[in-house]
């Protein structure tokens, strides 16, 4: 149920257990890698609580010491992205994707991505808390955050220390929430993400192909509804070559295609929560003429069809009245 959190504790397993089963717990909460504890130091320490927010998750780690690594082969073609999002409250946890190294600790978030390799450490009594959810869902505040090889977010700035103690409150309320509550706090949570991120996105994000990305990013927003748009389109639009529009994509892990499917899925997500239109016109409106690759598409990044995610938004907004 949401707002009610599961509680798995590594002490409860036999001691040649914990490592596969802590390597699973983090392949379902977050993303499939390689986990490797130190059963030397303690791996019995590991603790892990975890409770849904509608289509995003919160879970708290007391983390035992390990080492771990998310290879290529962990990032497998078609799945949908995740995105995770990292506060520790005690303790350090060294991040390497190979672009960037970040230190997650009380001073230092961090925002990533799955489409991303990487490799991480973990020493001693690290407590953190994370928010995990479908990258699509970023495209309703925020679809021109571009995540890259990762976002420190440091809690040095007021924007970032109000995102991490809403996630705390909203931690220790969500047994107490009703479901119009509830969408109304994931709402919440996307807006305080954005103003958090775009910060520092912008504060390090400079030159002529960041900002061609952003002019690019415009013009997909304001040409979805005319069907498939293609690498060639978007170049003769900004008057440079298909390389460097790849280039562009490429600097965030990203494509063309990928992003425009986002795109599109969000904008069909929108307007039917939004609006009384029949599905087959909201799929017509983002650029879908074929209903069941719609229904496909939309189960494929919010895990039902679009039927039973209006009707379950419909009630919580008639519970809200």
């Amino acid at each position: 149920m949401t707002g009610m959190a599961e509680l798995v504790r590594l002490g409860d397993f036999d001691r040649d257990e914990r490592e596969p089963r802590w390597g699973q717990l983090v392949a379902e909460t977050l993303m499939p890698m390689s986990v490797t504890l130190d059963l030397a130091e303690g791996a019995d320490t590991g603790i892990l609580r975890r409770k849904a927010l509608g289509d995003l998750s919160l879970a708290r780690w007391d983390c035992p010491p390990s080492q771990g690594v998310r290879r290529p082969e962990h990032v497998r073609r078609g799945d949908p992205e995740t995105v995770v999002l990292f506060f520790a409250g005690a303790g350090k946890e060294f991040v390497d994707s190979g672009l960037s190294k970040v230190v997650l600790s009380p001073s230092c978030g961090l925002l990533f991505s799955s489409s991303l390799s990487f490799s991480f450490e973990t020493g001693g009594g690290l407590q953190k808390l994370s928010l995990i959810l479908p990258r699509v869902v970023l495209e309703e505040t925020a679809p021109r955050l571009t995540i890259g090889s990762g976002i420190p977010l440091e809690t040095s700035r007021p924007s970032v220390r109000l995102l991490r103690d809403f996630l705390s409150l909203l931690w220790s309320s969500l047994h107490r929430m009703t479901e119009s509550e509830i969408q109304g706090a994931r709402a919440a949570v996307l807006s305080l993400l954005w103003g958090a991120a775009c910060q520092d996105e912008e504060a390090s994000d400079g030159g002529a192909m960041a900002a061609l990305r952003r002019k690019m990013d415009v013009w997909i927003g304001e040409n979805l509804a005319s069907g498939p748009l293609t690498v060639a389109e978007l170049a003769a639009a900004h008057h440079v070559s298909e390389r460097t529009v790849q280039r562009v994509f490429a600097r965030d892990a990203e494509t063309v295609s990928s992003v425009v499917r986002r795109r599109r899925i969000a904008q069909a997500r929108g307007e039917l929560v939004h609006s009384s239109l029949p599905i087959a016109s909201v799929a017509a409106r983002a650029g879908y003429f074929d209903a069941s690759h719609f229904a496909r598409e939309f189960r494929h990044f919010y895990g039902e069809t679009p039927r039973h995610h209006r009707a379950h938004n419909a009630r919580v907004s008639a519970a809200a009245v």
